[in-house]
């Protein structure tokens, strides 16, 4: 339960500006965590958002799992926090500081104030968001078909070349 872990850790770390959630479309406990922080009046809670992009563009900084969600928050550029929901997502070498996400690895072995103290320490400091978002924006991502292709033919010619050499 990542969405709610992150969300508390927000709110402990006295942040107080305003905190939209995004409940992923599968996500069960819906009801419970509308119903948890209905008193705190700087949390929105949205539920099945098909802009989510427009949310993300505003956003100054985001939490995320270490899925395919990261190629579209490095397209808008916003300073992004990953915790990984399983070992597989911690395969994924994309979510990393040469990228400009911060990678806080597999959620298990994380503390509550892991959390919070790595998000303090984001909010804390406009320049490494800055560099943050500036480093995701070098990334071309509009021509990622041609990018690998690209490397495809440079490894086919190459291995062409040692084979007739």
């Amino acid at each position: 339960n990542l969405t709610e872990r992150s969300l508390d850790a927000v709110l402990d770390s006295g942040y107080a500006g305003r905190i939209d959630v995004i409940l992923p479309f599968y996500y069960s406990r819906k009801e419970e965590i509308i119903q948890k922080y209905e008193t705190c009046s700087n949390v929105q809670i949205y539920h099945r958002v098909k802009n989510i992009s427009d949310f993300m563009l505003r956003a100054d900084i985001i939490f995320s799992s270490a899925g395919r969600k990261m190629y579209e928050i490095c397209s808008v550029g916003t300073p992004c926090i990953c915790i990984c929901q399983n070992g597989r997502e911690q395969t994924h070498a994309f979510g990393s500081p040469e990228n400009g996400f911060i990678n806080m690895g597999l959620a298990e072995t994380l503390s509550d104030e892991d959390i919070k103290n790595q998000f303090k320490l984001v909010w804390q400091d406009f320049e490494l968001r800055q560099k943050m978002s500036n480093m995701m924006k070098t990334i071309d991502l509009k021509h990622g078909f041609d990018n690998i292709w690209s490397v495809v033919e440079q490894k086919y010619w190459a291995k062409e070349f040692e084979q007739k050499h």
